[in-house]
This record gives C-alpha cells, sequence and structure tokens, in this order.
C-alpha cells in the first residue's frame, strides 16, 4: 500500500502526517518552536530550528504509524506564507527569518508606495503591500543590513527552506511565490519591474515549480536526519491556504473556508483573474495552473486568543477558557477589545494598531475578558467577511477549519456573528493532508485533485447555525465594534 508523508510548517509548531491510500491518518507527529520578539515590531525565527522540529516530528509520526520508512512513497510540504529566509551558496542561514507578523518594515513599505501608486501596484502584483510581507523585509535587509544582503546566494519561504534540507535544491513554487507580492500574479511570473526599480538582484530569486510537480529526491543527509529512505520523492507544495483548502476538499469555487489559526482567513476559489481594486484583499495563485484565489486576512486569531489565555492569564486549556466566556452574555456588559496586537490587515490595512481593552470597569472579570478576546477576534473577521461580500458574490458554503474551530463554544459565537451557517471539516491537520495530496498528485497516486479529495475528505454532518437571539444582539454590538474602531484609529499611530 503506498503512504504519503506530508509536512506543515506553521506558525507554532511543525505538524506531520502519514496517510494511506484512503486519506486516513496512520501517524502523526508534532514539534512546537517559538516566535522570536528580539526588538518593538519584530517577529522572527530560526530556520534551523524548523528543520530539527521537522525531523523530530517525522520521526514521532514514524513511531506513531508503526511503519517503516521504505514504506513512505512521498513527501509533500504546506507552509507559512510570506516569511524571508535568506540563505548563502552552501545554503547557510545568513540571519534568522523574518517571518509575516514581523512590522519593522514601515519605512520600507512607505519607500514602496512612494515609487508605486495603488493603481501601479495593482497591476504589478494585485495585491496590498503591508510590513511583514516578503519584499518588504527583504528592502529592510537591503537598506538595513547590507552585508547580510550581499552574502545571499537565495531567498526563500519558510517551507522551500524545509525543502531544501530535504533534497538540497533551492527553489519556491508559485503559490508561495505568489504571497511574496514581487510576483505578478495574473501572468505568474517575477515583477521584473519591481525587482528593478528597487535596485534588488534578479539572481537571488528562486526558480519556481508547480506545487504538485516533483522538485527533487531525499538526499543521504536528510534520509539520515528524517530517518527517511534517500531517493524518496519530494514535491514542491504550497503555501499554507490553498494546501489547506485542498486538505478541506475545495476544488471549486461553491464552497469556500474560514481558517482560525494564529492568523484568520477567509479563502474562496475564483473561476478567473480578479483583484480587489481598492488593494484591500488578496488574490494569489492557486495550485492548478492559471488558477487563482480570494482571501481575506486578519494576523490575530489564536495569536490574540493564547495571550489572553496563556499568558494573561496562565490557564493550561482552551477548554477551561472555554467555561470561563460561557458564563457571560454576549456583549461582555459592554467590554469590547480590539485585537490588533499583531496590526491589522483586511479591510482596514491598519499595520500600527494595537490591541486596546474598552470600557473595562471594577465589575468586569476575567470570564469579560476572556470573552471580550473571542468576540473581539471574531468581529476582525466578521469585517473581513463584510468587505468580500461587497466585492464578490461569495459560495454560500463555508467550512470552518483550523485549531480554532476546535471549540465549539467559539465556532457557535463566529456562526452567531458572521450570521450565516458552517460546516465543520472532520479532517484532522488539513494542510498536513493537502501536502500529503500533493505528494500523491506528484508520484501519481492519482488522477487529479477532484479524484483525491473524493477519496480523502470528510466534512461533519452537523451545521452550525446561528442563535437567533444572539445573533440580533451581536448585530448591535458589531456596530459598536466598528464605531470604536473609527474612533481610536486615528491614535494609533501617536
Amino acid at each position: 500500500m503506498n503512504y504519503l508523508l506530508g509536512i506543515d510548517l506553521g506558525t507554532s509548531s511543525v505538524k506531520v502526517v502519514i496517510i494511506d491510500a484512503q486519506g486516513n491518518i496512520k501517524g502523526h507527529g508534532q514539534c512546537e518552536y517559538i516566535i522570536e520578539y528580539p526588538r518593538i515590531n519584530f517577529a522572527e525565527q530560526n530556520p534551523e530550528v524548523w528543520w530539527t522540529s521537522s525531523c523530530k516530528a517525522i520521526y514521532n509520526a514514524l513511531q506513531d504509524s508503526k511503519l517503516q520508512p521504505a514504506q513512505i512513497n512521498g513527501i509533500g510540504l504546506s507552509g507559512q506564507m510570506h516569511g524571508l529566509v535568506c540563505v548563502d551558496e552552501k545554503g547557510a542561514v545568513l540571519r534568522n527569518a523574518i517571518i509575516w507578523c514581523d512590522r519593522r518594515s514601515r519605512e520600507e513599505v512607505s519607500y514602496i508606495h512612494s515609487l508605486f501608486s495603488p493603481i501601479q501596484l495593482g497591476k504589478l502584483v494585485a495585491n496590498p503591500l503591508l510590513p511583514g510581507f516578503f519584499v518588504a523585509s527583504l528592502l529592510w535587509i537591503q537598506r538595513k543590513e547590507p552585508h547580510v544582503y550581499k552574502r545571499i546566494y537565495k531567498i526563500l519561504l519558510p517551507k522551500d527552506f524545509i525543502r531544501f534540507k530535504l533534497t538540497g535544491k533551492m527553489e519556491t513554487d508559485i503559490t508561495d511565490a505568489a504571497s511574496t507580492l514581487i510576483f505578478d500574479v495574473k501572468n505568474s511570473k517575477w515583477s521584473e519591474e519591481l525587482i528593478t526599480t528597487l535596485r534588488l538582484d534578479e539572481k537571488i530569486f528562486p526558480s519556481f515549480g508547480k506545487s504538485f510537480a516533483v522538485a527533487g529526491e531525499l538526499t543521504t543527509l536528510a534520509a539520515k536526519e528524517t530517518n527517511l529512505i534517500k531517493g524518496t520523492p519530494v514535491v514542491f507544495g504550497g503555501a499554507d491556504q490553498p494546501v489547506q483548502a485542498l486538505g478541506n476538499g475545495i476544488v471549486d469555487v461553491d464552497t469556500g473556508t474560514l481558517t482560525i489559526g494564529s492568523g484568520g482567513q477567509f479563502f474562496f476559489q475564483l473561476n478567473k483573474f480578479w483583484y480587489d481594486s481598492e488593494l484591500k484583499t488578496h488574490t494569489f495563485n492557486n495550485i492548478l495552473p492559471n488558477s487563482w484565489y480570494l482571501m481575506g486576512a486578519v494576523p490575530n486569531c489564536g495569536t490574540a486568543l493564547r495571550w489572553c489565555v496563556k499568558d494573561l492569564f496562565g490557564l493550561t486549556s482552551y477548554s477551561e477558557s472555554d467555561m470561563f466566556a460561557a458564563s457571560v452574555l454576549p456583549g461582555c456588559d459592554k467590554l469590547f477589545f480590539l485585537p490588533y496586537l499583531l496590526g491589522d490587515r483586511c479591510p482596514r490595512l491598519m499595520a500600527n494598531s494595537c490591541g486596546v481593552f474598552w470600557g473595562l470597569k471594577a465589575k468586569h472579570t476575567r470570564s469579560h475578558l476572556i470573552r471580550a478576546v473571542m468576540e473581539g477576534i471574531s468581529f476582525s473577521l466578521k469585517d473581513v467577511f463584510v468587505y468580500l461580500n461587497q466585492k464578490k458574490e461569495l459560495p454560500k458554503k463555508i467550512i470552518i477549519t483550523g485549531g480554532g474551530a476546535q471549540s465549539e463554544f467559539w465556532v457557535q459565537m463566529i456562526v452567531d456573528i458572521l450570521g450565516i451557517p458552517m460546516k465543520r471539516s472532520l479532517m484532522r491537520e488539513q494542510a498536513g493532508i493537502g501536502a500529503a495530496i500533493l505528494a500523491g498528485l506528484g508520484i501519481q497516486s492519482f488522477y487529479s485533485l477532484s479524484d483525491a479529495v473524493s477519496k480523502f475528505v470528510k466534512l461533519e454532518e452537523k451545521f452550525f447555525y446561528p442563535d437567533e437571539e444572539n445573533r440580533e444582539a451581536y448585530f448591535a454590538i458589531y456596530q459598536n465594534f466598528t464605531k470604536l474602531v473609527d474612533r481610536l484609529k486615528l491614535n494609533f499611530d501617536f
């Protein structure tokens, strides 16, 4: 029997799944790591830690599966988007990776905006540019760390570094290249105009391939470090959003996803190329050639809740925090939380915003604060959903997924606030499953994406429907939330 291995390199951990030909998870491994914050607005991770963590997670998945390494027929990858890894000619890491939630490159973003109008930027890359995106981080290194920039041989995205360690090849794939903001999304190529105008060295940009194409084979050294077999095929893999969508069975425009992970993302496939002329949403290349998807993203979901539950109150489980939050009525006795600990993206584009508790009084307890954080995150997701609905006709079916979707309490809250029914996926580790599906396509275990997901993906039969009383209450509360944000946003740059 064929077994496929999927690696999902996330922001807080790497997860590895091994699946059989029917899509059953036979083995699972996970290894957590931290985000380093060396200075205010800086967010970094050590790529070598990603690699050692991936090796541990692969070993644990093999042990969990009780399979022999020779039974693994292909390896696929998924990874956090937008991050920048700089390596020299031998593949040595030149500095910590600057990841997606970094905000140091505000001056560089302003500089790029001084060179290109929003209309020009839309035509070139089809997306809004904010701090934390690959091109802004690269420009920061060019300007602030020229000694590092001069030594760069190739620039990679996070999961590409793992694939390099597996195969020895420094490349990327089209879905991750699209997320760099220096990629011509419509025409599927690096933007020569941006590279030339920003005086970047075109030689450091990697070649790119299809997400499901075989990129190389496991090297002798990688086989030793991962406990896998030399020569095992490795596909290019993809950015976490299109790969998780694949793992949730999204292969057409009829269904979208809402992912509640470290950040939050609405994902909708497009039947033709389109981008938001106001540049408040993202349009990126999808897995299949000449295909795209629309994404509305917020950086503060699991990160904000984890900060509240674990850092602020020291709770050990999210089920415990659900219990506290459930003891308080919607609206938290007029306590609001603006969840912008890492700034904000769609649709407000407030890179400099910050987290705020508003209306805090002596009567408010830990339970109020926890629920306020959950509601604030959910309101920011509604901001995205409302904006996307103004721009495009969205599918009626939405699958809610990610770590946050494990909480039935939070899912019901989100459904009440958005005012739409949702289903949950029954798949564990959807991005890892999607990565394994890509591996199966690469080694021709499947005829097509549709063939793969029909065998693999399972959805919960149960729908979550809005509670009418809560929906009406939240409608009024949300109006007050948006008014509060509009009043406070002018103060975020003080």
